[in-house]
């Protein structure tokens, strides 16, 4: 699914936006404007445009300029200096009367991508803690690293799935031997066998777990098999009308590749379907890739211009990376089973492991709206409702 076409709210003001438009605003708000350790942090359902601009019109403007001087170095190309400048122009518009400019919604924007829904690539297998970006979900990070949560064991079986090598999706190995990703991302590299439950793979797959893929060490890199099983339906470029329909794909892939490298283990599969774990938060590891077709912003989608300077913030893309944010609403009705979270993807993200920060993983993102939505099946869900997850070959946990 493509991750850009997406109509926005303005939140220029705030109080012009009726019903859930006025909630998803008063959201960014929050998420751009860090709370932690300011008055904000106790202002609970009562945070508002009026809160915020009471807040930076007092000393809450210098200490949120001093918290983004404090990332810059993390983010030292001109690029990045541009998305800092417009950061800074929006917090100072936010603590004006009048709407924000162009510039003030890029800037907003900008703000949730640096601290309050960050992208942080993995070295080594792991995340920085010391990378400013991540200052927000800190000590959030500090305890997944650790039993049960095990981060860097989860990020390791997460890896980008590749046909001749060109980035189609990410997957991640949630049984012995098998790869759980979405039936859009198989479609580009796999046909359906007419008449039978098999596939035949028109060209070379593989699915590489490196933090950044480059097409010649094999050490990382394992070939996928054969299609175990698919959800029935093509996938086609769809949007909230399409979340009944079964994007996911189970696929087989070589236990021991040929540099002699075992598959990483498999991410316990939560059987739950409260989603939200202790935190009530969740973390989305995958591969995004570069922003395809980008919206003209004719139609009241938002300006392509903005999301493409928005994706300087992405300074590689095919890397893995991870991703903090929260589940949204659920839709377990009428034989659903996707639900809303807004960590922060791109194309290439399909296929992508959401995990709790109880380490478990609790979904399989499959699409979205950037800058608006993200969707994801529930994996306790689609176990629940007799799909071809309800199969203890799958790493499902008993706690």
């Amino acid at each position: 699914m493509n991750d850009t076409s997406v109509k926005t709210a303005s939140c220029g003001n705030i109080s012009a936006e009726p019903g859930r438009d006025a909630v998803w605003c008063r959201e960014r708000l929050r998420l751009a404007v860090a709370a932690s350790g300011t008055k904000l942090e106790s202002a609970g359902d009562n945070f508002s445009q009026e809160t915020v601009r009471n807040y930076l019109r007092g000393d809450g403007l210098g200490q949120q300029l001093r918290r983004l001087e404090a990332i810059l170095p993390a983010q030292a190309n001109d690029a990045a200096r541009q998305v800092m400048t417009a950061g800074k122009q929006a917090l100072v518009e936010l603590a004006g009367d009048s709407p924000l400019t162009e510039d003030g919604k890029f800037g907003l924007e900008a703000l949730i991508l640096l601290t309050g829904r960050p992208v942080l690539k993995t070295v080594n297998g792991d995340i920085n803690l010391n990378d400013p970006r991540a200052s927000e979900w800190r000590d959030r990070f500090y305890l997944l690293q650790r039993p049960p949560g095990d981060l860097a064991q989860r990020i390791a079986a997460v890896g980008r799935v590749d046909s001749h090598g060109r980035h189609v999706g990410t997957g991640f190995v949630a049984g012995a031997g098998l790869i759980l990703t979405n039936r859009h991302v198989i479609q580009a590299f796999a046909e359906p066998i007419a008449g039978t439950n098999e596939w035949h793979l028109d060209a070379e797959v593989t699915i590489d777990f490196a933090d950044a893929p480059n097409g010649i060490n094999i050490a990382s890199r394992f070939r996928i098999l054969r299609i175990v099983a698919a959800g029935p339906h093509v996938i086609g470029n769809r949007g909230q009308n399409g979340l009944t329909a079964l994007d996911a794909a189970l696929l087989q892939v070589e236990s021991i590749n040929e540099a002699g490298t075992t598959l990483p283990l498999p991410v316990p599969l939560s059987p739950h379907e409260n989603l939200l774990g202790a935190l009530g938060e969740l973390v989305v590891i995958g591969y995004p890739a570069r922003p395809g077709n980008l919206p003209t912003g004719v139609d009241g989608s938002i300006d392509a211009a903005v999301v493409a300077r928005l994706g300087e913030l992405f300074d590689e893309y095919g890397v893995r990376t991870v991703a903090p944010g929260a589940p949204g609403w659920q839709k377990w009705t009428d034989g659903g089973w996707a639900f809303e979270h807004d960590a922060t993807t791109l194309g290439g993200s399909s296929g992508s492991c959401v995990l709790s920060f109880d380490g478990q993983a609790v979904g399989l993102h499959f699409g979205g709206a950037w800058l608006r939505t993200n969707y994801a099946h529930g994996l306790a869900r689609l176990r629940n409702t007799n799909t071809f997850l309800s199969t203890d070959k799958l790493a499902w946990t008993v706690r």
